[in-house]
C-alpha cells in the first residue's frame, strides 16, 4: 500500500485528492480510499506538521485511524516525540507496541488487518 511520498506530503495529497471531482480522481482501492479519507480529516495543524516533518503514510494512517480524538492526539505526540528523539519515524511494529502499552493512545483503530 505504501507508495512514494507525494511532493507535498500525504496530508496535502489526500486533501487534493478529495478536492477533485470524483469523476476526475485516479482510481484507487476501497482500502486506499478509506486511508486517504481519514488522513484528509486530520486536524489541519496536525496534518501540515506531519507533512513538514516528512511523515510516511503508515504513520499518518496510524494517527488518523485512532478513535477518539484524544487517542489521535496521543498517537501524534508519541510519533513526534519518537521522531525527535531517534531522528527517524517508528516502524510499524513499534507503533503497535506504543498503542498496546497506552503510550500511543490505544483506542480503536477502525482498520482491519
Amino acid at each position: 500500500m505504501e507508495t512514494n511520498l507525494p511532493t507535498h506530503g500525504w496530508y496535502a495529497a489526500c486533501r487534493v485528492y478529495f478536492a477533485q471531482p470524483a469523476a476526475e480522481r485516479c482510481p484507487v482501492t476501497r482500502q486506499a480510499l478509506a486511508h486517504y479519507r481519514w488522513i484528509a480529516r486530520l486536524p489541519r495543524a496536525m496534518g501540515e506538521d506531519l507533512d513538514r516533518r516528512g511523515a510516511p503514510q503508515f504513520v499518518m494512517r496510524w494517527i488518523a485511524w485512532a478513535k477518539p480524538a484524544e487517542a489521535r492526539q496521543l498517537r501524534y505526540e508519541a510519533a513526534i516525540e519518537h521522531h525527535a528523539r531517534m531522528g527517524r519515524w517508528p516502524k510499524w511494529d513499534r507503533l503497535r507496541e506504543m498503542a498496546e502499552s497506552g503510550r500511543g493512545g490505544g483506542g480503536e483503530d477502525g482498520e482491519a488487518e
